[in-house]
């Protein structure tokens, strides 16, 4: 059997060999196998239009919206595509494995045999080129926002008292926990003029639909001003939209909804 393993290339582990571990970022790993369900993977820009750069006085094309087509390996048995659009805080990213390496959103619908499209907003993540005077940046978030807002609320100050409750994430929560970090690391700067990403989104995502057909949209925080956009612009093309702790909710944010640059 051992001659076996070695002709085939593979290597025996001992019955008292240490347990490797695939936690966090040592996923990365060539030993650890990944979580994520068996898809094909397909990429592409959708939206935008050409404008000339107040910075170079060349044209440029701008308000593009990013998207990966995940196409189940099993097949697809479901009738509507699902798009997951996120706030960019993290990038259209966050709907893949979770920073302690768990399966993540995406994965649970690709084994249901869904199509799945993920989106990184305009002017966010992978969402190409911007013009600075329309897509000047700010902060995705802070240390401090993360705790207090996703990973630790009971350890925060809150003006609700359900935030004492949370126990959901794992690891400690705070700044030096691995699966913290891992999750701080993968925030990006987010677009800080909101007319501009949310007249941008609105084309893009209409376009996305026209090209895939009546589909059902999944958004969570910010990202959900955006399939209303979407539900108000092109509903023929809108089965569906599921709102996971929607931003235009008419209650207070954990920054007390402060006025941006637009008002």
């Amino acid at each position: 059997m051992q001659s076996f393993l070695k002709a085939a290339g593979w290597c025996a582990l001992s019955a008292g060999a240490a347990a490797i571990d695939c936690s966090g970022i040592n996923a990365l790993s060539p030993k650890c196998n990944s979580t994520e369900a068996a898809y094909t993977r397909d990429f592409f820009y959708v939206g935008g239009e050409y404008v000339s750069s107040t910075v170079s006085g060349q044209s440029i094309f701008t308000g593009q919206m990013y998207v990966e087509k995940l196409t189940p390996v099993r097949g697809i048995n479901q009738t509507y595509p699902l798009v997951f659009v996120s706030a960019g805080v993290p990038s259209g990213t966050v709907w893949l494995n979770t920073p302690d390496n768990r399966k993540g959103w995406a994965s649970y619908f690709v084994e249901a045999g869904y199509q799945v499209y993920i989106v990184d907003i305009t002017g966010n993540g992978r969402g190409g080129q911007y013009d600075v005077a329309a897509f000047h940046l700010r902060f995705g978030s802070t240390d401090n926002i993360t705790q207090d807002g996703f990973t630790a609320p009971e350890l925060a100050a809150h003006p609700y008292p359900q935030a004492g409750g949370h126990d959901k994430w794992p690891g400690a929560g705070v700044r030096g926990d691995p699966v913290f970090d891992a999750f701080q690391v993968s925030i990006v700067p987010l677009a800080a003029n909101s007319t501009t990403q949310e007249r941008t989104m609105r084309v893009a995502g209409c376009a996305l639909l026209a090209i895939i057909g009546e589909s059902v949209t999944f958004c969570h925080s910010g990202s959900c001003q955006y399939t209303v956009l979407m539900a108000d612009e092109c509903p023929d093309l809108l089965r569906a939209s599921i709102n996971l702790e929607p931003s235009c909710l008419p209650f207070q944010s954990l920054l007390g909804n402060p006025a941006g640059p637009d008002g």
